[in-house]
């Protein structure tokens, strides 16, 4: 069972006449600051769970907010729905969840001619999980708390002490313990006489609760859960929040009642649920932003042997039935798969527009080229614009080309991304144009033949970078350069050749001071032209390209059209 599409829309926030289409198992919600992203969360948390909008969700307060979704799901969980199902497709419903006004609450309907009306009680069956990076794990996850993720831990000490036959006197000695309680009420009945109360200690007879208040939570170093860090107190968070979910759900119903929510596959019985995520990678380093989305997808799809059988042994259930949905600002979090993302962007007029990647469809050829690119893929697809450059040497010279002409890449959500070599161009090209990126390109004029015919591709004046930067060098620059890489020396010989001395410790101190005259810095220039791209050809790579834009006297055209364009894209 999954969402299939968000269809309508009307009246909800900044999202009125949007329609979202997802993938079956996993989503992540592209986007910058303050542009919609965990309003579709909140919008499937709201139709899913908590059933009523509040007065700030309606974008006129006057008019009623109208959702449209399309649910499917296999030939198993026929019936879910009772007797509904769309006429088309019996394996789909599309639900309409209608609120008239701000004090009455949702409303939800089979789309039919005849607007069937659906039990909230039926939508509750599929239960949602909401979880925020704003949330506090360190209060909640607590053996002594009685609600939230402290009342799983609760539950797990019950099921344990069940078990184990364990009883209360074999946790406490009450023969020591009473001496103890005696002297403690001795002192209280002194604070009694002041108040006239009749307060006093006493031995709790309930064991869950004395476990409860021995045991805590930390790392096998004895530090306490709440002084590790919040990126594990999250992730182990998350878990008993899905567990707290199943927990609630059969714990407030008699057993047929459980047993009917659940979804029966083979023989094997599934809990459906929707699990909603606000930025998981908060507090949390790349490597294990990445890591704690894949096992969280792996426990979704009832991959995780360990999880599975907790779940068996607390409530009788094999496994989930669901989907997730991720708003996200980190391309770490995101898997290799474009049909999971979805990106959400303002339009010229500001308005906003919401692209799907289940709803793109590329070669799968092309695709597979792409997942050698993907690494760099990934983060380029929260920018605006994207420049594919073809190696390491435009990769580190680019940005600071755009420096020199006032255009900050970061500040214009910019992305440079190092193409596969040229060949790649294309492909990577018409992925961001299916999610509707701006892309340019430059690549080598020696490749001019072949991609000419693709649209903003752009091409060096000379065959490459290296001749490109080189030709835009006068004498002295291109030696301020050849000091910074210590190879000055080479310059002594250069010069004598045309009756210049250089003295390298003073051309070290002050450059303008060595007098030579620009038809003659040209003329060097020319001449040496051969060796010097053969030293700059030889030694490719990021680092040298940045002082080489740095250091070349002007930024070649090449390149200067190209920062042009760009600056003109992201007006």
């Amino acid at each position: 069972m999954y969402i299939s599409q968000i269809d309508e829309i009307n009246n909800y926030r900044n999202l009125s006449g949007q329609t979202i289409s997802f993938d079956e198992t996993i989503n992540f919600f592209i986007g910058e600051n303050n542009i919609g992203k965990t309003n579709i969360l909140e919008l499937i948390y709201i139709f899913l769970g908590t059933g009523k909008f509040q007065e700030t969700d309606f974008k006129n307060v006057l008019q009623p907010i109208q959702i449209s979704i399309t649910i499917k799901y296999e030939a198993d969980e026929i019936g879910f729905f009772e007797d509904n199902f769309n006429i088309d497709n019996s394996n789909s419903i599309t639900l309409i969840a209608k609120q008239e006004s701000v004090d009455e609450r949702i409303n939800y309907y089979h789309d039919t001619p005849v607007r069937t009306k659906i039990s909230s009680s039926v939508i509750r069956k599929m239960n949602v999980l909401y979880y925020y990076a704003q949330r506090m794990p360190s209060k909640e996850v607590d053996f002594r708390k009685s609600s939230g993720s402290g009342k799983v831990l609760n539950y797990l000490i019950q099921y344990s002490l069940e078990a184990s036959g364990i009883q209360e006197k074999d946790i406490i000695k009450k023969i020591k313990i009473k001496g103890i309680v005696s002297n403690v009420n001795r002192q209280i009945r002194n604070l009694n006489s002041i108040t006239g109360d009749r307060v006093s200690a006493y031995i709790d007879a309930d064991v869950d609760k004395i476990v409860c208040r021995m045991l805590g939570l930390g790392d096998e170093n004895g530090r306490e859960l709440n002084e590790l860090g919040e990126g594990i107190q999250y992730a182990f968070n998350i878990l008993l929040q899905i567990i707290e979910i199943i927990y609630n759900v059969k714990m407030t119903r008699k057993l047929e009642d459980f047993e009917d929510r659940l979804i029966n596959k083979n023989g094997k019985k599934f809990f459906p649920l929707f699990l909603v995520l606000d930025e998981p990678e908060i507090h949390q380093h790349p490597y294990r932003q990445r890591s704690l989305i894949k096992k969280i997808n792996t426990l979704m799809k009832n991959e995780n042997s360990m999880f599975i059988s907790l779940l068996r042994n607390l409530f009788g259930v094999d496994g989930l039935i669901g989907q997730i949905f991720i708003a996200t600002h980190s391309p770490n979090i995101l898997l290799n798969n474009y049909k999971q993302f979805i990106r959400i962007f303002h339009t010229i007029g500001q308005g906003v527009e919401i692209v799907s990647g289940s709803s793109v469809n590329l070669d799968d050829i092309l695709y597979k080229h792409l997942l050698h690119n993907f690494l760099y893929l990934k983060e380029a697809m929260f920018s605006k614009c994207i420049l594919f450059v073809e190696g390491d040497t435009e990769n580190g010279a680019m940005p600071v080309f755009a420096k020199r002409m006032k255009l900050d890449f970061d500040e214009n959500g910019i992305g440079v991304v190092k193409l596969d070599g040229a060949d790649s161009v294309e492909n990577c090209m018409k992925l961001y144009d299916a999610f509707k990126i701006k892309s340019i390109a430059i690549i080598d004029k020696d490749k001019k033949n072949r991609y000419a015919h693709i649209a903003n591709v752009f091409f060096t004046k000379g065959n490459d970078f290296e001749e490109d930067v080189y030709d835009n060098f006068t004498l002295i620059d291109y030696m301020r350069y050849n000091d910074r890489v210590e190879n000055i020396n080479a310059f002594v010989g250069i010069l004598k050749r045309y009756g210049i001395i250089l003295d390298i410790s003073l051309f070290k101190t002050n450059p303008d001071r060595l007098a030579i005259s620009k038809s003659l810095q040209q003329q060097i220039m020319t001449d040496i032209k051969a060796s010097g791209l053969t030293t700059l050809r030889k030694t490719k790579n990021a680092s040298k390209a940045t002082l080489l834009a740095e250091y070349v006297t002007t930024v070649p055209k090449s390149f200067q059209k190209i920062i042009n364009k760009l600056k003109a894209e992201v007006k």
